[in-house]
């Protein structure tokens, strides 16, 4: 291959700050045009075990709660979606979206299964 061909560095980058570049245009539309909590595109994200909430399979990847979750994110999977981009033999989009996938069932399915005591719930009930 070339070097500006599959298996590239430069090739990795790119889609790696493509994705980046999305994860953070979503955001920012989050936080500057769906400002209204009935507006917030959280609500599109995965609510356990709620056929409507399967929708949040698809989207929640875009989805991020605040700035330093998204900061947080940034960086490793900037350098974990080079890595992966770098060599075609791993498959990088069949790998993208089998983590995409399953993660997001997984998550569906057993959310909320072991609740915490700690929440908003417990938090504001007298003490």
């Amino acid at each position: 291959m070339t070097s500006e061909g599959k298996n590239s560095l430069s090739f990795a980058v790119k889609i790696s700050a493509s994705v980046i570049a999305v994860l953070w245009i979503v955001f920012l539309l989050d936080v500057f045009i769906f400002r209204l909590p009935e507006q917030s595109l959280t609500q599109y994200g995965i609510i356990p075990r709620h056929i409507e909430g399967l929708k949040g399979v698809l989207y929640s990847p875009f989805l991020h709660g605040n700035r330093p979750h998204l900061i947080s994110n940034t960086i490793p999977l900037f350098i974990l979606l080079t890595i992966l981009y770098l060599d075609s033999r791993y498959h990088p989009n069949r790998s993208v979206f089998l983590i995409w996938f399953i993660s997001g069932i997984g998550t569906w399915l057993i959310a909320d299964l072991f609740p915490t005591r700690r929440g908003f719930a417990v938090a504001s009930a007298p003490h």
